[in-house]
């Protein structure tokens, strides 16, 4: 190949021309990329610093007005504002102080100084009184004590005296700008940007406006390989490697297009091969990416299908169902059989005492709680949480639910969700369904349990309506039965005995009577008839 492109060169005045141009362009174009870098390095840092310079001042100016309000409204007073009587806080390393005035600073400060970190390249931004005592960190880190050295050391620096000699020169400084290198204690190296807090003319402090180096340095290395790929293609353009550019470029690309057709057609487990660490590479992780959450969208949708294939055989049994105990004992089967949960059981809610009763359960648990009329009062527990809001109520760890009511029985809950069965606004009863792994239960499961739950309300009103229905059946056959006996008795007598016995059978009443008032002796009168 190489023959026969200096078969091409020698014969082609062009490329020939082109390739003299290149020789003479390429080291000028070398010279000029790394000038374009350095300058641009430089103006990066200038940028940087202005924009550190003007931040200070502006936290400075924002803060001295700040205080001399607070002053002149009567929240603070003047030796309050001043005050350097440090009042150490027990049982904290390194030392941490209060001050007549840090509360305040609490409350006020602290938005402002936070408002600064929306721009990510700084570190901090805090003011601090002339002895470099630092009120109030930035909520970045003011985190909680913990107790351990190292982690509070960086999470936790608010109420300190940074009286180093970088901190304490900021603090101390009364020229308008202050810039110098600060070596944090905690590894990192900064730029420490600070200008002077005056309250009513006189010195406070200052406000320090922290910024990474390394943020810096990452900026204008960036800007440098920009400059450098700029110079890079020029290079590249002049030389003429064209064809070979467009073959690098599109031999990946070549591959991700096969990769979707394969895709398209049903292979999810295809993927593309990351030859490179540019554009194309990164092309090709997030094809993978894409190819790796596409699979796994699929594998939930099938699940999901899965899932609402059970609940709708769930749902159709239901609703044949009749006897509102069997109800609850199928229900709570067919859910920890259908979605392997480690326990369910349902209670219904008692009229009389608003208790909740347990109706069902799954397992020997289930059986044994029903033995022993397991119940929970209204309002405790996640079941009775459920039943007074209405809705449902899911703890993905039980071990940090306040409330939760462990139950002896079933050591291995981890979650659990309540699910109210209700028509409405009434709580008919509650389905409970317990895991045993931390985060077992979530949304998802919130979801299809509500669908099972309003099958559920549905099938028991159906139920309970079918026991009405049958009794009213009952009750008008046993009502046809004995009007039928008593058509057939002969005299008023035996019409009246055949009346008193069927009902005293039908009741089971151990007597009956049966008065009937009438005209006798052409006077008013009653007849009496009774069964005992």
């Amino acid at each position: 190949m190489l023959q026969k492109l200096k078969i091409q060169i020698e014969g082609n005045l062009r490329i020939k021309t082109a390739l003299l141009v290149s020789l003479i362009l390429v080291p000028l174009l070398s010279l000029y990329v790394w000038y374009d870098v350095q300058r641009l390095g430089r103006e990066i840092e200038d940028q940087m610093r202005q924009k550190g310079e003007i931040m200070a001042i502006s936290g400075a100016t924002m803060i001295s007005h700040l205080l001399e309000d607070a002053i002149a409204t009567g929240r603070l007073t003047r030796d309050q504002v001043f005050d350097t009587n440090y009042q150490i806080i027990p049982n904290t390393d390194p030392a941490k102080y209060h001050t007549a005035y840090d509360s305040f600073t609490d409350a006020n400060i602290l938005g402002i100084s936070d408002s600064f970190l929306d721009d990510h390249d700084l570190l901090f931004a805090v003011a601090v009184d002339a002895n470099g005592y630092l009120p109030t960190h930035n909520t970045l880190y003011s985190k909680p004590l913990t107790g351990d050295y190292q982690t509070d050391l960086v999470s936790n620096r608010t109420k300190r005296i940074f009286n180093d000699p970088i901190g304490l020169a900021a603090a101390q400084n009364t020229k308008p700008i202050l810039f110098q290198i600060y070596q944090r204690d905690t590894g990192e190296t900064a730029w420490d940007i600070s200008a002077p807090i005056y309250v009513d003319g006189q010195h406070w402090g200052a406000y320090r406006i922290g910024m990474s180096i390394a943020t810096i340095s990452a900026e204008t290395k960036a800007a440098a390989q920009i400059s450098l790929l700029v110079g890079v293609l020029l290079v590249v353009l002049i030389l003429a490697l064209v064809n070979y550019l467009i073959g690098t470029i599109t031999r990946p690309i070549s591959g991700l297009s096969i990769a979707a057709t394969s895709i398209a057609s049903g292979n999810f487990d295809q993927t593309v091969a990351v030859t490179s660490r540019d554009e194309i590479g990164a092309l090709a992780v997030a094809f993978n990416n894409m190819t790796i959450r596409l699979r796994e969208s699929m594998e939930h949708l099938r699940r999901r299908a899965i899932q609402v294939t059970t609940v709708n055989e769930v749902s159709r049994r239901l609703t044949v169902a009749t006897n509102p105990r069997q109800l609850a004992v199928d229900v709570v089967e067919q859910i920890q059989s259908a979605f392997n949960y480690y326990h369910a059981h349902i209670y219904f809610v008692d009229e009389a005492t608003s208790d909740l009763v347990m109706a069902g359960g799954t397992g020997e648990a289930g059986a044994t709680m029903l033995a022993r009329g397991h119940k929970i009062p209204k309002g405790r527990g996640l079941v009775g949480r459920a039943t007074e809001t209405n809705a449902p109520v899911l703890v993905p760890d039980v071990s940090k639910a306040e409330g939760w009511l462990p139950n002896p029985l079933l050591p291995e809950t981890r979650s659990e969700v309540a699910i109210p069965i209700a028509l409405g606004q009434q709580v008919l009863g509650v389905l409970d369904v317990q895991q045993n792994v931390v985060n077992g239960l979530g949304e998802d499961d919130v979801q299809l349990l509500q669908s099972l739950a309003a099958q559920v309300a549905i099938s028991l009103q159906n139920a309970h309506s079918y026991e009405e229905s049958h009794a009213q059946a009952e009750l008008e056959a046993m009502v046809n039965l004995i009007g039928q006996k008593i058509q057939r008795a002969a005299t008023v007598d035996e019409a009246l005995q055949t009346a008193a016995r069927e009902l005293a059978l039908a009741l089971g009443a151990p007597r009956v009577s049966a008065n009937i008032a009438g005209r006798q002796d052409g006077g008013n009168g009653a007849s009496k008839e009774s069964v005992k």
